[in-house]
């Protein structure tokens, strides 16, 4: 009587094991007592077989392993000089760029659409992202229309791909404080307390810091609330 060797299956498939020796007495180790066994899951599998006062035992380990499954992350922004890494989060699986490079890890250079498909014994899986050129330095507006037609109604500071602290605040002419955020995606909907600001010029203040350089940068400057 013999289990067979260790194994390994993929998920969702099943093996049956088969004790064989008909007309005997089993004993799986849950108790159970068939001549045979279906394993779907992976664990340590042992029976034994009694027949006329003797008895034989054997036990197999069972792996499953997965199809792959992984994810590029969002659309991302290319920056010049500061290329952005695309790295597939799986790693039991061979994988292949639309380049046809088969390394783990891409490094994208340009504005593009990149895609990987990951392969293992089990099956294979794609995924792709699209890579859009950025402004890559931060940029500030000086004037913004809060008038809810979705055309400039909010005040944010543009070309942050490369910011990874940021901090907002804005004043009005008295130097009053009436909004910040250190969300570099949140800007200032031109409204204090809940109300529209007047029309006319407000201070900000904006500190912030880049991937890659050392130190922290200060923006100071007029901004104008127009309708």
């Amino acid at each position: 009587m013999n289990l067979g060797n260790d194994t390994t299956l993929c998920e969702g498939d099943e093996l049956l094991l088969d004790a064989k020796n008909s007309g005997s007495s089993y004993l799986w180790q849950d108790g159970s007592g068939g001549q045979t066994y279906l394993v779907n899951k992976e664990g340590s599998y042992s029976v034994e077989v009694m027949k006329e006062g003797c008895s034989f035992s054997d036990s197999i380990n069972m792996k499953f392993r997965h199809k792959p499954f992984f994810d590029l992350g969002k659309d991302g922004i290319y920056c010049s000089g500061n290329p952005l890494e695309l790295k597939p989060s799986y790693h039991d699986a061979h994988y292949t760029w639309q380049d046809g490079s088969t390394s783990p890890v891409f490094d994208v250079k340009q504005p593009g659409l990149y895609y990987v498909t990951g392969t293992n014994q089990c099956g294979s899986f794609t995924d792709s992202i699209n890579v859009k050129q950025g402004y890559c330095h931060v940029i500030i507006p000086n004037t913004f229309t809060p008038n809810n037609d979705k055309l400039n109604d909010a005040f944010n500071a543009v070309g942050v791909e490369l910011v990874t602290e940021f901090s907002m605040k804005i004043y009005d002419r008295w130097g009053r404080l009436i909004f910040e955020t250190t969300n570099k995606s949140n800007g200032w909907n031109g409204k204090c307390h809940g109300d529209l600001v007047q029309t006319g010029c407000y201070i900000y203040v904006i500190t912030y810091t880049e991937k890659g350089s050392p130190g922290n940068k200060t923006l100071k400057g007029i901004v104008a609330v127009l309708r």
